[in-house]
């Protein structure tokens, strides 16, 4: 049924963000499925934006690459208006803003994303990996922009939250002097 759809679409969308062969067309077709059959879901939308985006990354026609980013961050921005409390949907616009080149102009969504799910971490809660990923992706966005006082306390926090995770390794190597 839908939900199968909808899963077998994540999977797929999961197999392409890993640059497997195919997954970005499989994705954008089997979540075009289930989005018909689950209009209102935010979640599928979110995915379907985020396979867009994936598609014309693995495209090789120049001209319809930058139509296609746009039409599937359109998506996915509607998404989160849709359920702006929605981790998955915060997650996977954070994920995709941040795996855009620059010039889509992205960063301050991901930011705000990523600082949203941050400031929720306990009272949603979050899995400890995910709150460590977020953790660490906003220390990666503040070391950015300069605040590296604060990016030291995120990658801390990355460390604390999962401990032997990928996210807490990444984090000691931030943190290395």
């Amino acid at each position: 049924g839908a939900e199968r759809l909808k899963r077998v679409g994540i999977a797929w969308h999961n197999l392409a963000v890993l640059e497997v062969d195919d997954a970005s067309e499989r994705a954008d077709e089997v979540l075009r499925r289930a989005r018909k059959a689950l209009p209102q879901d935010p979640e599928v939308l979110a995915y379907l934006g985020s396979a867009g985006t994936m598609v014309a990354r693995d495209s090789w026609n120049v001209v319809t690459k930058v139509s296609r980013v746009n039409k599937g961050v359109n998506l996915i921005d509607k998404a989160v208006r849709m359920d702006p409390e929605n981790v998955a949907v915060r997650m996977v616009r954070a994920n995709n803003s941040l795996a855009l080149p620059k010039f889509f102009k992205r960063r301050g969504r991901a930011l705000e994303d990523l600082r949203y799910l941050h400031s929720q971490a306990d009272s949603i809660p979050l899995p400890a990996e995910t709150a460590a990923e977020v953790a660490f992706k906003l220390g990666e966005l503040e070391a950015t922009s300069g605040d590296d006082e604060r990016a030291r306390e995120l990658f801390e926090e990355a460390r604390r939250r999962a401990p032997g995770s990928a996210w807490s390794s990444q984090a000691a190597e931030r943190l290395a002097p």
